[in-house]
């Protein structure tokens, strides 16, 4: 290293007689910001991020109070949404989402709400399994919070 110098933008440049000049951005990045826009049906469905999981395919998964699950495409910027259709009993059983997991075999577990559901990522359908709740008699210790 021959010389260094820092510009007015915050750009670290630094000189070497082995003929390279390098150079690197010392600004802090900031963060990129997703939020629900009502206008696009691609962004992000409920500002009330509850969980967020990377799977072991590099997939991000997010979890949300009211807007169910969404799975972001890096690539496109582009958010699929998973929610709730009561009349169709393989989607989502709850749009509150409390947590997700992926297992050891890449399978994908939804907590939500009472239920805990498995994500078939290939057809996007949900397989529920009910814990046995006729012995809670207050409504808030059925709720399934986390998954380990």
């Amino acid at each position: 290293i021959i010389s260094i110098q820092i510009d007015k933008t915050g750009i670290l440049w630094v000189g070497s007689l082995s003929g390279k000049l390098n150079k690197a951005n010392l600004n802090p990045k900031g963060f990129g910001l997703k939020r629900n826009d009502p206008k696009n049906v691609n962004s992000l469905s409920s500002n009330q991020v509850t969980s967020i999981l990377e799977d072991s395919s590099g997939i991000i998964w997010i979890g949300t109070w009211s807007g169910g699950l969404n799975r972001w495409n890096k690539k496109t910027n582009q958010f699929t949404h998973f929610r709730n259709n009561p009349s169709n009993p393989k989607t989502l059983k709850n749009d509150n989402v409390h947590a997700i997991l992926e297992d050891r075999h890449g399978h994908l577990w939804i907590a939500n709400g009472d239920v805990l559901s498995q994500l078939n990522k290939q057809t996007g359908e949900f397989t529920h399994y009910y814990s046995n709740t006729g012995r809670y008699k207050e409504e808030g210790h059925k709720m399934i919070y986390s998954i380990a």
